[in-house]
């Protein structure tokens, strides 16, 4: 199981389509409830349903990336509680520039998301960069600091 990691407009939809795995996306579920994929108030019902969905997906024996920000390690430690210990799990952390993000952001930068995000990614990245101090987590940088891939 993969979860990324960086804030809104960082591009880790893209990258997750690129992969050629299953994803299951917060976004996705959101734009099931609101074909404009804005879902105002608390969002625990829809990572509820992130959570659920790709317990299925690893339950039938199936890697999965769950899109969605994880930006705080709560939101992490949450998803990754439902892999089974066997499972293999990275975070792969996503970033890009501001300016490219708020360019791209539509609803989310008219509404000061996109730079709301930013900020609180920069507040936590480093904890996402050491695995939360896990050693059972791969941490796969795709831009968050040097621009580089790099692997814990």
């Amino acid at each position: 199981m993969t979860l990324t990691v960086g804030p809104s407009g960082a591009g880790k939809s893209t990258w997750s389509a690129e992969q050629g795995i299953e994803v299951i996306s917060s976004d996705e579920i959101r734009g099931e409830r609101n074909p404009d994929g804005e879902v105002r108030g608390a969002q625990s019902e829809i990572f509820h349903e992130v959570r659920m969905r790709s317990a299925k997906v690893l339950g039938n024996g199936r890697s999965v990336i769950v899109d969605a920000m994880h930006i705080e390690p709560d939101d992490r430690l949450r998803q990754l509680a439902i892999a089974p210990a066997d499972v293999q799990k990275k975070c792969a952390l996503i970033d890009r520039p501001l300016e490219d993000k708020q360019r791209d952001g539509g609803w989310r930068g008219q509404k000061g998301l996109v730079d709301k995000y930013h900020r609180l990614f920069a507040d936590h990245a480093d904890a996402a960069l050491s695995g939360d101090g896990r050693v059972d987590i791969e941490v796969v940088d795709l831009g968050t600091r040097n621009g580089e891939d790099e692997m814990r």
